[in-house]
């Protein structure tokens, strides 16, 4: 496996923390005593975790106090590393923090990247970073890109989300558990052509469903009516593209759906029955979360991303034909 530069200094700076750390004994010092004093003090944690509490110091004998703040410095500065992980949706790489810089290239969905800096320069609810990026070969590119196209494996602030963990090539991190959550947009997509995003689309749909008496015509054929014409656009090929497609359609239905939740509520009568209704609901958001979580463990590639996403979609608009039908016959 290859590492990039910044990713292999990241994964020394975390074995360092998940190998060197708890083990106190062979912490930078020569002075047994004070490793003993040490290790006594703070077990088997960070060094940085423990020390926060002032309390502790008070057991460091003074000749030991610069060991103990050395060690504390480079936790704090292998941490500091690790944060700056992260990774691109894909999309463009720009000269500057905007949309009207030029282009200088452009990233594939998962590849890992540096955040060097927040710039501070807001659009659509995200700043823009200043990224770095690595070749083949070693030589690394800088360039901006925008916030909501970009995540961070650790938690960090104007980052569309933390990354999914299958993304990183650093074995640190796969000691953790995580799997992914909705995506974004590419940024040259975000003020693009919304002719598929319409809720008129699926409220047509749902009216003429209505309608007819036909076998079956209970809003399911309306599922899809915004996601599969979006998914059959030529350019819409990349997983970022697809996930966006299924995503809006998401939000239409999970609209409806909270909406139609509070409809159903106001509109009954007795405290059990908005107790059995809340109950109700609570289970069915913990069952959707957990099922639809195995289409992102179950497949394989860039695709699980999509499966995933298409079955939040299709269970919660089938919850929303659910409450509809409640409210129809309440």
């Amino acid at each position: 496996m290859r590492f990039s530069p910044t990713t292999f200094t990241s994964f020394i700076s975390a074995v360092f923390i998940a190998f060197i750390m708890p083990n106190i004994a062979i912490a930078q010092s020569d002075n047994q005593q004070c490793q003993n004093v040490v290790s006594k003090i703070c077990g088997g944690s960070d060094a940085n975790v423990c020390f926060e509490n002032k309390a502790n110091w008070k057991n460091v004998p003074e000749k030991c106090e610069g060991d103990v703040q050395t060690l504390i410095e480079m936790a704090n500065e292998a941490h500091a590393q690790m944060a700056k992980e992260g990774a691109s949706w894909g999309g463009v790489l720009r000269s500057g923090p905007s949309r009207e810089h030029n282009k200088i290239g452009s990233l594939a969905e998962g590849q890992l990247v540096t955040l060097e800096q927040n710039t501070k320069v807001m659009f659509n609810g995200y700043p823009w970073f200043e990224i770095s990026i690595y070749d083949k070969v070693g030589n690394v590119k800088r360039g901006y890109q925008w916030g909501g196209i970009l995540c961070a494996f650790d938690k960090l602030e104007g980052v569309f989300q933390q990354c999914p963990i299958e993304w990183s090539d650093n074995p640190a991190r796969r000691q953790t558990q995580n799997f992914p959550k909705h995506g974004n947009s590419d940024e040259d997509t975000i003020a693009g052509d919304n002719a598929f995003l319409d809720r008129e689309t699926i409220d047509a749909c749902l009216a003429s469903e209505r309608s007819t008496s036909r076998t079956g015509s209970d809003g399911t054929a309306c599922i899809g009516k915004v996601s599969a014409p979006c998914l059959a656009q030529d350019r819409n090929y990349s997983t970022t593209a697809m996930r966006q497609c299924v995503m809006d359609e998401h939000k239409i239905w999970d609209d409806m759906l909270n909406a139609d939740y509070k409809k159903l509520m106001a509109s009954l009568d007795t405290d059990q029955k908005k107790n059995s209704l809340k109950n109700a609901q609570r289970t069915w958001n913990k069952f959707v979360k957990q099922f639809c979580k195995l289409g992102y463990e179950f497949n394989q590639g860039t695709m699980f991303l999509v499966t995933g996403d298409d079955c939040l979609m299709r269970m919660t608009a089938r919850q929303d034909l659910e409450l509809k039908n409640l409210l129809n016959t309440n």
